[in-house]
């Protein structure tokens, strides 16, 4: 990640896509102060960082809140409560209730300016 972040300067500022970082298992790595760099920097460079973990506590706050799409899958109490507060939701929706009642291929999408909608997954 250390060596993503210093070459991305180099990159052209042109908004085209040039690199995509997949971190799964991310906890391993989520609290490395580059990550929160590479999220809040990449972006005009055509960099895109993808982290997933099990655990919302995993990450920096700052990692969260640089992530322009947030997709929740369901989440216990009281995670969901915590998970519920990082999106938008519709007027009148307790989100932290509605994560735990998720079943199987069913997730919470939330994107830049919009609030959070269930979405299904299919085979």
């Amino acid at each position: 990640m250390r060596k993503v972040y210093r070459e991305m300067f180099t990159w052209p500022q042109d908004r085209r896509m040039k690199l995509a970082v997949v971190l799964d298992e991310a906890h391993r790595v989520a609290r490395d102060v580059t990550l929160p760099k590479l999220m809040k920097e990449g972006r005009k460079y055509g960099l895109s960082v993808i982290v997933a973990s099990q655990n919302v506590t995993d990450f920096h706050r700052d990692v969260l809140a640089n992530a322009g799409v947030k997709v929740i899958f369901r989440t216990n109490y009281p995670d969901s409560k915590s998970v519920g507060g990082f999106l938008r939701s519709a007027r009148g929706v307790d989100l932290g209730q509605a994560i735990e009642r998720l079943d199987v291929g069913q997730a919470y999408v939330s994107t830049p300016g919009t609030p959070a909608r269930k979405v299904y997954m299919h085979e």
